[in-house]
């Protein structure tokens, strides 16, 4: 069918005039925004963890953005956190099997506060940022014989600020040291209903900390001229603080 010069200019003007409200206001449908995250979500952008190094990035991204729910699903089953003994030799002892519920019920503190053991109160946090610095990846030693299923990755500094909200003034948590990851591959991994047992999947399996006793001094500082609680920096300390 033909259209005339008049009905094809006025099939271009209605066009015209419904583009914003097909777009969104002036967006573009074609190269919609990027989720920026938050609200307990990470950013549409986050790679799925479908290799070791989108895991690790993943990983980061669900804790920064407080995501339990991502971040849960990064970790097995038989999922294993090891406290320091160097700088941490108290919760070695009192956390000797310290497993995936221990492990999510502390997270799930963190990011959305709780009440503990003494019936006090406590914030969720309001800042997470992290950096993984000097990731390498690597053979896992105790399954030497299936490298394609299982990888150790070594962390040569996990740096952390984690603020929470207090009173008479916020607790600043800091953390720098070296962790290592054990990870390995959906279809040989021990996880929950939901989780995807695929090739293309990876999952965290063991987490050690390797804090050394320097990185729990505790101290106090002024940060923007406000005074802020500085307390002991290892992850083991902020997981019992937050367990408890």
């Amino acid at each position: 069918m033909h259209l005339s010069g008049f009905a094809r200019r006025s099939a271009l003007l209605v066009t015209f005039a419904l583009l914003p409200i097909l777009t969104g206001c002036g967006s573009n449908p074609f190269n919609p925004p990027i989720d920026p995250g938050g609200d307990g979500h990470v950013p549409g952008d986050t790679p799925v963890n479908d290799s070791p190094q989108n895991l690790m990035i993943r990983f980061e991204k669900s804790y920064e953005f407080q995501d339990l729910p991502t971040y849960s699903k990064l970790l097995t089953s038989d999922f294993r956190y090891t406290f320091s003994l160097a700088s941490d030799p108290t919760l070695v002892d009192r956390y000797p099997n310290w497993g995936l519920d221990d492990e999510v019920e502390s997270t799930k503190h963190l990011f959305e506060g709780f009440t503990n053991s003494s019936g006090d109160p406590v914030s969720a946090a309001s800042r997470i940022d992290m950096t993984l610095t000097g990731v390498q990846y690597g053979s896992d030693f105790t399954h030497a014989d299936s490298a394609s299923h299982y990888q150790k990755v070594v962390v040569t500094s996990v740096d952390m600020t984690i603020e929470v909200p207090g009173v008479p003034e916020p607790t600043t948590y800091r953390i720098s040291a070296r962790h290592e990851f054990y990870i390995v591959r959906g279809d040989a991994a021990v996880l929950d209903e939901g989780q995807e047992a695929r090739t293309d999947r990876w999952y965290i399996r063991k987490w050690d900390d390797l804090s050394t006793n320097t990185a729990a001094v505790s101290r106090l500082a002024s940060i923007n001229g406000q005074a802020m609680k500085m307390s002991p920096a290892t992850w083991g300390a902020v997981k019992d603080s937050f367990f408890r």
